[in-house]
């Protein structure tokens, strides 16, 4: 900002408090309030009027340097001044709407208006005093107050619509409705035991203190998680609104979608959802990804969230059932890791985590106080009188007195039991029946069993009354039991239903034999459950998908073919069928001759980012995104109810029993109308990639079922599908999608090895064949680091000679050895310049460059396109690893400059990659000593995007040796100019501490 623009800010407030004063002089009155205003307004006034004239007084005094930024850091667009005169502005048009009152009377109305006014004026005050006496170090810290004021309004509906999607975005998890639907079962007084305990209570008021508890199986650690929300909600946040609150319920039917990554953001999206002020780290953290449309590291959030949670008194974490975060993968490692960092880091933390006894997190967690959960007496008798009214058979006094004795007596710590128990006694209905179980119970009290045999015991008696019910609702239960036990993810009640509706024979959907939800419910005996809000069906509790689990494997194996023939059978409904051939017959002309004209196509869009000055366009025309053409997609209805679970899932219950599903899944795959409209709605086998997305009419002419097997790797189904391919002429062994990909690219991409293999045996498949990106199977495995498929096709010579002779591969592998090109293909080029070696490069596979720098050393030491080299592009990248090794390594050059003279660094810092930066910077004496220019590059890039304030102080800290005084300069002139207030006051303290050069 210039110093005309500055003066124009300090005038329009002069302006709107000018305004005011003369408003104000109307009330002829004695309250002691109108008349404080008057006198601040007044003061304000003359001071701003003194500002501007020493404005112009200052501007070429040996003091205008240091005097003309302050302002200009002051006067920046929605800075001190600008949000104080809209501030007025909006209250003197408040007060003039009503023409006519008096300032006298309109003075109940704007009272508080005028006493959040008076704080901003004081601020103000002292602000201008600063600038006044030109103290450039206090002034920082004023400034700082008001960035903070200014970073909590989201006043705007463009400002609401901003901070949503970035809720959305951080984390698709929805904890809040987990919640709603526990507390629907926590009985009243219900876990008092727990919330009045010593250890909770020292919890509760002690920041920076982890409480765990443990419990066995079915204790109710879930129920005592809720009733702490419950209680810090509705006792605690409502009396002391500067505290937060956030918790996380892990589940082992939700291992996919509850990453680490989601499970962290859920807690920022929480905090933000609670307190709108603390979202500007949330939407700088979004705007730092949303232009690559990458997602954050674990660290990222991590210190997304410990910005969030030092600007908090006290925030209230609370994580149940952390035993069922996966230890796969060091996921759960991994989050129990991240949670200590908070708690180690933020001095506001209570992390209450709940779990079963297992020996990692016990380990994890043996310095913290622990409270052991368990079913407490008091607990159990409340929710035995609480259901004594479901009981049918009728009960004196006496015997509703020894019922709760005999449940007290029985559950052994586990409340799941309690639960089990209450709904035998229910189900009876004579006195008779009460009092044979009464005595049951009390002599299995003296038989010692473990928790696990408790259960067991108890799920084998429920599934015996399951089955003592009428024919048709134990096979009705039988049959949910099997979905919902086994399925994939969990199911809505809208899908259950409609696959418990199908037969094997139907060839259309029949609304007629859809089962009601609470039917379901009722013959699964309380084994199963609807949560509320999602309206999701799952089991009751972890042990019961335990005990379903360690059902023989033959049973388990027979539930598994009977799943994938539902499937199949539904995907080969008629109804599908004749919308798949409509929609390839309606197709949008435009956007299928976009994808048949091949990759020039991609130029004519313009893809260029701005906020990046183009280096945004690289991975957006790249990717061969579309803007701007709508496609038409699937409706909704009764009848595709089930369309997603069957089409992304029909081969996971397929896979090991592919035989028997044989004539079913070929009715499917060499009907092309069939076989496209379940690829389309398989997403999970495209939709990820944005080269790789497959739209309802946009793809599916050329879609056939070799390629919908090939992507789900069933080798089986894939040798049979191949075998027929000379007698069906919908499908060719390497035919194109509309996208030119074959079925050889489809299976190396995601890495099925032995169907790729199964494929490049025969002679009309070709591993070179181009997609219309002229991409090549081995630059879809080299891309998603499939290193064995990688391995197969960089092999291919070796692996044809041994075992198809004759193949066309080995024919063509043996033309390439004559003219001395050894793997030719490897070092081929894509419509964008890219070889494989340089797609795993792009996205990080360290182990997979390594294995094709065997064969292509060339391609890391040249331009890809649009001038950049793939050492540019990696610069953009996570984690570093390849970075590393493409300098350390393979000494490929790391001040190369791409054509806006940009080295690999300068990259880093523009694409906010912290760990890449951190690499240069502790290698400052190698890469940076002797290049002033790159470092000032790269902070310059920085100081001119808020979004980069953390990359920008680092490399400042960082290269303090290299930097100048007049460098610091550079760079705060860039902040200012963007109006980057915090980084100019960070500049402008650190500039302070540097000597003049001579």
């Amino acid at each position: 900002m210039d110093g005309l623009s500055a003066a124009a800010s300090i005038w329009s407030l002069a302006q709107a408090t000018g305004a005011l004063v003369k408003y104000f002089n109307t009330a002829k009155s004695g309250n002691k309030d109108i008349k404080h205003l008057q006198r601040e307004l007044a003061t304000l006034n003359s001071l701003l009027i003194t500002l501007i004239n020493l404005k112009f007084h200052f501007e070429n005094s040996q003091t205008s340097q240091e005097w003309n930024g302050a302002i200009r850091v002051l006067g920046v667009d929605h800075g001190p001044f600008a949000e104080c005169a809209d501030t007025m502005s909006q209250l003197h048009k408040k007060i003039t709407s009503r023409n006519g009152v008096r300032a006298i009377a309109m003075w109940p109305f704007i009272k508080d208006d005028a006493q959040d006014m008076l704080n901003k004026i004081e601020r103000l005050k002292s602000v201008i005093s600063l600038v006044l006496s030109v103290d450039q170090l206090k002034l920082s810290d004023m400034i700082i107050t008001e960035v903070k004021e200014l970073g909590s309004k989201f006043s705007s509906s463009h400002d609401r619509e901003r901070l949503q999607e970035a809720l959305s975005w951080i984390s698709s998890l929805n904890f809040r409705t987990q919640q709603d639907h526990h507390k629907s079962f926590i009985e009243e007084d219900n876990g008092t035991w727990f919330l009045r305990s010593q250890e909770f209570e020292l919890w509760l008021e002690q920041p920076g203190q982890t409480l765990f508890c443990p419990g066995i199986p079915g204790a109710g650690k879930t129920m005592m998680a809720a009733t702490a929300i419950d209680h810090i909600e509705s006792k605690i946040l409502d009396l002391q609104p500067n505290n937060n609150i956030a918790y996380i319920f892990c589940d082992y039917n939700s291992e996919q979608e509850q990453s680490v990554q989601q499970l962290l953001g859920a807690l920022v999206q929480q905090l933000v959802q609670n307190n709108r002020d603390l979202a500007g780290p949330l939407l700088i953290l979004h705007e730092a990804h949303a232009e690559k449309k990458t997602f954050p590291s674990i660290e990222e959030i991590t210190k997304t969230l410990q910005s969030m949670m030092l600007e908090q008194a006290d925030v209230y974490v609370i994580v149940d059932a952390i035993d069922e975060c996966s230890p796969k993968s060091r996921k759960r490692r991994q989050f129990i890791s991240a949670l200590q960092k908070l708690q180690a880091t933020t001095d506001t933390l209570h992390l209450l985590v709940t779990s079963r006894f297992t020996p990692e997190i016990v380990e994890a967690f043996k310095s913290s106080p622990l409270l052991e959960i368990k079913a407490h007496v008091d607990d159990v008798r409340n929710y035995v009188r609480s259901r004594i009214q479901d009981f049918r058979a009728p009960l004196r006094n006496d015997w509703q007195t020894k019922v709760e004795d005999a449940v007290i007596g029985s559950t052994n710590g586990m409340f799941l039991l309690a639960r089990f128990l209450v709904d035998r006694f229910a189900d009876f209905h004579t006195l008779k029946q009460v009092k044979q179980l009464v005595n049951d119970l009390a002599k299995d009290s003296n038989t010692p069993k473990t928790a696990s045999d408790i259960y067991q015991d108890m799920y084998r008696a429920i599934m015996r009354r399951i089955q003592g019910q009428a024919v048709s609702e134990g096979q009705l239960a039988k049959k949910a039991l099997m979905w919902i036990s086994n399925a994939a993810r969990l199911l809505t009640v809208q899908e259950l239903c409609t696959a418990l509706s199908i037969e094997l024979e139907d060839t259309e959907f029949d609304e007629d034999q859809l089962v009601a939800i609470d039917l379901i419910v009722s013959v699964c005996a309380g084994l199963v459950v609807v949560e509320k809000g999602s309206n999701l069906v799952r089991l009751v509790h972890f042990t019961a998908q335990e005990f379903f689990n360690s059902l023989d494997r033959d049973r388990r194996q027979a539930e598994q073919l009977e799943m994938a023939k539902i499937c199949l059978t539904y995907l080969c409904f008629d109804a599908f069928k004749a919308k798949q051939k409509q929609e390839a017959e309606d197709a949008d002309s435009e956007a299928a001759e976009l994808f048949k004209m091949g990759p020039g196509w991609l130029l004519h869009f313009d893809a260029w980012g701005n906020s990046n000055g183009g280096h945004g366009s690289y991975d957006s025309i790249r990717s061969g995104e579309i803007q701007g053409i709508s496609l038409p997609v699937s409706t909704a209805g009764d009848a595709t109810a089930f369309l997603d679970y069957a089409a992304n899932f029909w081969a996971l219950h397929a896979r090991t029993c592919q035989s028997e599903v044989e004539a079913l899944a070929l009715h499917l795959l060499v009907d092309q109308y069939l076989a496209a409209h379940a690829f389309i709605n398989a997403k999970s086998l495209h939709d990820n990639w944005a080269y790789l997305r497959i739209n309802p009419g946009q793809a599916s002419t050329r879609i056939t079922g070799l390629h919908l097997v090939a992507a789900t790797g069933l080798e089986h189904l894939c040798r049979k599908l191949l075998d027929l391919v000379d007698a069906t002429p919908t499908i060719h062994a390497d035919a194109k999608d509309d996208g030119g990909r074959t079925a050889l690219i489809w299976a190396a991409h995601h890495g099925h090895e032995q169907v790729v293999k199964m494929l490049l045996a025969r002679d009309d498949v070709r591993h070179d064949r181009e997609d219309h990106r002229r991409d090549i199977a081995l630059n879809y495995a080299a891309r998603q680091g499939q290193t064995a498929v990688v391995r197969l096709l960089t092999e291919i010579d070796r692996i044809m000679t041994n075992n198809v002779g004759n193949s066309y591969a080995a024919r063509s592998m043996h033309h390439y050895w004559e003219r001395r090109e050894i793997a030719y293909w490897v070092c081929r080029e894509n419509a964008f310049g890219e070889t494989a070696i340089v797609l795993a490069a792009l996205e990080g596979h360290e182990e997979t460059v390594r294995l094709l720098y065997e064969h292509d050393e060339e391609s890391l030491n040249r331009e890809v396109m649009f001038g950049l080299w793939p050492i540019h592009i990696a610069a953009q990248r996570r984690p570093a690893a390849v970075m590393k090794l493409l300098i350390d390594d393979y000494n490929v050059a790391a001040d190369i400059e791409d054509p806006k003279g940009y080295s690999p660094f300068v990259l880093a810092a523009d694409w906010n990659n912290e760990e890449i930066v951190r690499y240069f910077l502790q290698e400052k004496k190698r890469f940076l000593e002797d290049k002033p220019d790159m470092v000032v590059k790269a902070a310059k890039v920085a100081a001119a995007n808020w979004k980069r304030e953390g990359i920008l102080k680092l490399i400042v800290e960082e290269t303090g040796t290299i930097l100048t005084r007049s460098h610091v300069d550079e760079l705060l002139d860039a902040a200012v100019s963007a109006g980057n207030v915090n980084i100019a006051i960070f500049l402008a303290a650190k500039k302070a501490e540097l000597e003049p050069e001579q």
